[in-house]
């Protein structure tokens, strides 16, 4: 059974290693963006930027899907934990319906510390007149992917200034975040 939630900490249930980070908390927003750690994540569709100005803010953080938009009235964002100690999964499913539908997952395994994201997008203009980043990031480096090439793109300095308008169709993303 999925429990909404939005902007609250909320326990994982299990403890995450991201890159130098340990947590089993996290808080999420409904612009496609999860922070781990005690302090909640801004509401802000910014929140999930990698950019120069942003990329310090909200860290460690992992955007499935960076943008200005909201869950609208038949949308949500909901997570359960499935599986058994130690091969635990956070599933953390958002539902975004403005200005398009979206449908996609954050996925934390305990184990190997992967994290997930898990597209179920099926629409027939999926150029939009507007952009987002899809990535994970802390304080000091980024990766974010170029869903155009199906690329991914390193960044030492912890920022990255590409945004992309191509969503990822029936399609995931796997990243180790060792950094």
């Amino acid at each position: 059974c999925f429990a909404f939630v939005l902007n609250d900490r909320i326990e994982i249930g299990f403890n995450f290693r991201f890159g130098s980070y340990t947590t089993d908390k996290f808080s999420v927003n409904e612009n496609g963006v999860l922070r781990l750690g005690n302090i909640p994540i801004e509401s802000s569709y910014n929140a999930g930027s990698f950019s120069s100005y942003f990329y310090s803010n909200n860290t460690p953080k992992i955007s499935a899907y960076a943008s200005y938009t909201s869950t609208g009235p038949g949308g949500y964002v909901k997570y359960k934990v499935v599986g058994s100690a130690p091969n635990r999964t956070l599933v953390v499913e958002y539902r975004l319906e403005n200005p398009i539908t979206n449908l996609f997952q954050i996925q934390l395994n305990e184990t190997s510390n992967k994290i997930t994201f898990v597209y179920n997008y099926n629409h027939t203009n999926q150029y939009q007149n507007y952009s987002y980043m899809i990535g994970i990031g802390d304080s000091i480096s980024s990766v974010v992917v170029n869903t155009t090439a199906d690329t991914a793109i390193y960044c030492t300095n912890g920022h990255s200034n590409s945004y992309y308008n191509l969503l990822p169709q029936h399609k995931y993303y796997e990243f180790s975040p060792n950094f």
